[in-house]
């Protein structure tokens, strides 16, 4: 299966490609949890920013065309960009709104922002197959 990669539009604060925009990412004083776009090495997320939702961190979920992901969810992902606009149709979770989440250097899907009035009050639901532990030996971001 190809990529889905798309071309956006990004919102004027929202930070350019190659921006220190990932601060929380760096690796000063935390051990590498860092977790990365399967797509172009991007550091994403963390593990420790990983949370629990309905009982717990790993959810399978299908759109209304039947396809079935499975996402885990964190509290935070500093490597995504929130875009378009927020829907209440079909969120997997309930009192929650969504957007799409871009990954803010390539623009490949990897899942979901969530918001709402719960605990917390927003959160990522990320694509587990889209983000990966370690990039490759010889990617820039090592």
């Amino acid at each position: 299966m190809n990529p889905i990669l798309l071309d956006v539009d990004r919102p004027a604060d929202a930070p350019s490609p190659g921006d220190d925009a990932t601060h929380g990412l760096g690796t000063e004083g935390l051990s590498d949890d860092r977790l990365f776009c399967a797509h172009c090495d991007h550091p994403v997320t963390r593990e420790a920013w990983r949370i629990s939702l309905r009982g717990d961190h790993d959810h399978v979920v299908f759109n209304p065309a039947g396809v079935v992901f499975r996402i885990g969810c964190f509290e935070q992902a500093e490597g995504c960009l929130p875009m378009g606009p927020p829907s209440c149709q079909f969120s997997w979770f309930s009192g929650y709104v969504w957007r799409m989440a871009l990954c803010s250097d390539c623009g490949w899907h990897l899942g979901w922002h969530y918001a709402g009035d719960g605990a917390p009050a927003t959160f990522f639901g990320l694509i587990q197959d889209r983000i990966r532990t370690r990039p490759p030996e010889n990617s820039p971001t090592q």
